[in-house]
């Protein structure tokens, strides 16, 4: 993952409420890990939304990758200056969705498919987990606050500081 990459976890809101019984600020560790060992598929077919109708979407704000997943779909744009992509996991018998990610370039101009895929989060009632579990609606200024606090707004922001920092701390 390059540093200016923003990575996003698409998770179903009402299976979210469904298992947690609410909306938390953070999932907390052993929920993610539960999502991603054990709950993903339950979570996803009580969003009713099958592969197709993603995939669909999908193929409109992303050009598909050169190389092809074991179990799912795979989208990139990469140039000099934009580097997005997304992943698709699901049962290709079934056609049942298994979870939804997408790493979005903080470099590109007007951030384009950073917002649409938060569209797509709002058609589809998804909300979107950061690497530290953080949640977040898809709202621009509410992802845009998860941004603030992320490594590749650290990075973007200030490169320097941010590779001192880190060498600093091994």
């Amino acid at each position: 993952m390059a540093l200016y990459q923003f990575y996003l976890l698409l998770l179903p809101k009402q299976s979210l409420i469904h298992v947690q019984g609410q909306i938390p600020d953070k999932l907390e560790e052993e929920v993610i890990q539960a999502y991603f060992q054990t709950n993903r598929t339950d979570c996803w077919k009580q969003a009713e939304l099958s592969s197709p109708v993603l995939i669909s979407e999908m193929d409109r704000l992303v050009d598909r990758s050169n190389w092809k997943p074991e179990a799912g779909i795979a989208w990139k744009t990469y140039s000099e200056s934009v580097d997005n992509d997304a992943f698709l996991s699901f049962n290709e018998e079934t056609q049942q969705v298994e979870g939804l990610s997408f790493r979005a370039d903080l470099r590109e101009p007007g951030l384009k498919f950073l917002k649409g895929m938060l569209e797509l989060a709002t058609k589809y009632e998804l909300l979107l987990a950061d690497r530290k579990g953080m949640l977040a609606n898809p709202d621009y200024s509410e992802v845009g606050e998860l941004i603030r606090q992320s490594n590749a707004f650290r990075f973007l922001s200030d490169p320097e500081s941010f590779l001192k920092a880190v060498i600093q701390k091994k």
